[in-house]
């Protein structure tokens, strides 16, 4: 492989994965090793397919993707005006059974050991993406037909996966075309990464949509108002403590993981939950908030 071509390959691997010490290969094998140039061109040169991790093992990303297994092209196309009219540059590639949106933020870069930086929150980059679905095609958004990467989920690989452009389809053979903003087909690798590196998204833009979405807990207040000590641990109130924070059950209080001017942490009425209202910070935690074993292990992570 001459020098030029492992740099393609590389910066291919890097933007279309968040993290790079393991992949999914053809239908959903994981692959424990490193997703690297050699790897990428063995893919490409036997036809296999390699779908890259949306989060990083912190769930933070700097990608995002809107996977759609039904609708028309109309109905994606309008998706992709609602996210470029408010700064978020989408690239859209065919699939099986429709189309992927993919989001790409701020670019990324990478040191020695693979480690990716320039990342933001996962669950702020799912949030907008969820938020455009919701505003441009509801009955998508509600099926559950268009799947959001990353997705909310936890252990080691959080994010699920995705299969990288131009990659040929495990179960078709096809590679499916990936498309430019005037509807032509981008025909090639080098063209591909040239015409992303012009798509790049701002941290303020995903963040500022994301801030517009509605917000919806799974659990409200209520639902934790009997009043009981954690047996695992300190109650939230003493936890917050612990970084200044004077907080009581049943009310809200400024939140100490973001610069926080409004009082948007709310404390369960048990103590052993708090909310924060902010979808960008970690307390948000894509509207779970945080258990008083989560918020303790945080603080504590914290020093």
């Amino acid at each position: 492989m001459d020098a030029a071509t492992h740099v393609l390959l590389d910066l291919y691997a890097g933007q279309f994965a968040a993290r790079h010490d393991g992949f999914v290969q053809d239908s959903g094998v994981h692959v424990n090793e490193n997703l690297t140039p050699e790897v990428v061109a063995s893919a490409f040169r036997h036809g296999r397919s390699i779908s890259g991790y949306m989060a990083n093992a912190e769930q933070r990303t700097h990608i995002g993707a809107i996977d759609f297994d039904e609708g028309t092209e109309a109905d994606v196309d309008a998706v992709k005006a609602t996210l470029e009219s408010h700064g978020i540059h989408p690239l859209k590639v065919g699939s099986r059974r429709g189309f992927h949106l993919w989001v790409f933020i701020n670019g990324y870069t990478k040191d020695s050991t693979g480690t990716l930086f320039g990342t933001m929150p996962a669950t702020t980059v799912s949030r907008a993406l969820n938020h455009a679905l919701r505003l441009t095609v509801p009955e998508l958004h509600k099926s559950g037909k268009a799947e959001v990467f990353p997705k909310p989920t936890n252990g080691h690989w959080p994010g699920g996966t995705l299969r990288m452009p131009m990659m040929r389809h495990p179960k078709t053979g096809i590679v499916y075309p990936v498309y430019d903003n005037e509807g032509g087909t981008i025909p090639n690798l080098m063209a591909l990464m040239t015409y992303v590196a012009g798509l790049t998204t701002d941290h303020g833009a995903v963040n500022l949509f994301a801030g517009k979405a509605p917000v919806d807990y799974p659990k409200g207040l209520t639902d934790h108002a009997m009043p009981r000590v954690d047996d695992d641990g300190p109650t939230c109130t003493a936890t917050l403590a612990r970084l200044g924070v004077l907080a009581q059950p049943g009310k809200a209080t400024h939140c100490p993981f973001h610069d926080d001017k409004r009082k948007s942490l709310s404390v369960a009425l048990d103590d052993t939950r708090v909310w924060c209202k902010a979808p960008h910070c970690e307390a948000y935690n894509d509207g779970n908030g945080l258990g008083s074993i989560q918020l303790r292990q945080k603080v504590e992570a914290r020093g």
